[in-house]
Parts: structure tokens; sequence; C-alpha cells
């Protein structure tokens, strides 16, 4: 006897760019149309939070100073 089909079919995945910032998304679903980044998705849920990997030095140092008073 020889094993059944699962069904299932491979998995294929391609990079997309995000529709808000336009940055590259990797391994999006081959059916995606869209796709958010996970950075517009913080700032879509909190719109006032602060991503510390996107600033440059001078800023994440005026970030420090402002917030450790």
């Amino acid at each position: 006897m020889s094993k059944k089909s699962t069904g299932r079919s491979k998995i294929t995945t391609m990079d997309l760019a995000c529709r808000e910032c336009k940055r590259k998304v990797i391994n999006v679903d081959s059916n995606a149309k869209s796709v958010l980044c996970w950075r517009c998705v913080s700032k879509s849920l909190n719109p006032s939070s602060v991503i510390l990997r996107d600033l440059t030095r001078e800023e994440f140092s005026e970030f420090l100073r402002k917030n450790n008073k």
C-alpha cells in the first residue's frame, strides 16, 4: 500500500513592500496581495510608540535625555 497524500501543497513565499512605509517584508505567502510590516502595525495600534531600532544615534540620545528626567 502506498501512502495517501495529505493534500497539502508546497508553501511558496515572496518578498513584498509594506503598503504603508514601503519597506521590504520577507516570507510573505505567495497568494498575498499586500502586507503591513510589524512597524506599521505597532504604529497603528499605538501612534505614540517609539521604535528604538529606527532612531539615529542622535535621536536615540535625545530620546534618552528627554525620558530620563
